[in-house]
């Protein structure tokens, strides 16, 4: 039996406008939920970021605020394959070099 288990994507993102309407926009987005990955079998959290930052810095926290994880690399992911289920905190700090700093936070379920 196969099972097919997705990455589900909310609409938590954050744009990074610019004055000029030529240029585009930075977007991250995060999912808000996670599940196994039926190619590798593991529970993975992956920020999809649609340019280049000049920094970028993603954390996660457990439900009494303990860090789990931390990455400065926009393209690393954060395995939670050894978590149990339940709701994580996420902060992520970027700086886009056309359009300044910006920080968002959120919660992500990790469900089994």
């Amino acid at each position: 039996m196969k099972i097919l288990l997705a990455i589900t994507f909310t609409i938590i993102s954050i744009s990074l406008f610019a004055q000029d309407a030529k240029t585009t926009s930075c977007d991250i987005t995060v999912p808000n939920t996670i599940t196994m990955d039926s190619v590798s079998g593991k529970y993975l959290f992956l920020q999809k970021v649609s340019c280049e930052m000049d920094k970028f810095q993603m954390i996660i926290y457990n439900q009494w605020g303990s860090k789990l994880y931390s990455s400065s690399d926009q393209t690393e992911y954060w395995d939670a394959s050894e978590m149990p289920a339940g709701s994580y905190m996420w902060t992520i700090y970027a700086d886009c070099p056309k359009h300044g700093e910006r920080s968002m936070n959120g919660m992500v379920e990790v469900a089994r």
